[in-house]
């Protein structure tokens, strides 16, 4: 199973189609998952007009107990650090990966707020379907990322 996950993961991926259709809601954004080591992926995303992406990471990915879970880290000038509660869960259906948040502990300060991110994905061959939203740790209010009701928020990556 997670060679097949891997199969699916690396590459580079846009939702130009996405954005071109609905530019009210959708930037135009390029994800690219490069891979570094044999479980191992530098992921990169950006706006496709702006030369350097807005967000870099290391995800490790595994297989325990039937599902793929990635691990996210940053890097730093000592360098790897794990970033605790930011693990993914994957589940097979016989034709995609679903994956969710492990957890309400992924803590991101934005504009002074103390958020945690939930991320929503489903990964198949060539799209990757995926939403990140931030909620207010005490009032659990939605403060960031989507909040468009078009394809219910997800972002529509196709391979390239």
């Amino acid at each position: 199973m997670i060679e097949t996950f891997k199969n699916y993961f690396v590459g580079y991926f846009d939702n130009q189609t996405q954005a071109f259709t609905y530019p009210q809601d959708f930037a135009l954004i390029a994800l690219n998952h490069k891979q570094i080591e044999e479980n191992t992926f530098k992921v990169t995303q950006g706006y496709t007009y702006e030369p350097d992406p807005y967000r870099t990471s290391i995800i490790k990915v595994f297989e325990e107990n039937n599902v793929i879970i990635t691990k996210n880290y940053k890097e730093t000038d000592d360098g790897l650090t794990y970033l605790d509660g930011c693990d993914t869960i994957f589940e097979w259906d016989g034709t995609q990966f679903h994956g969710k948040s492990c957890c309400e502990t992924c803590y991101v300060n934005r504009d002074g707020r103390d958020t945690f991110l939930l991320t929503e994905s489903f990964l198949s061959e060539n799209h990757y379907r995926v939403i990140d939203r931030g909620y207010d740790v005490t009032t659990k209010e939605h403060v960031w990322g989507s909040f468009t009701h078009v394809n219910d928020g997800f972002f529509e990556f196709d391979r390239k």
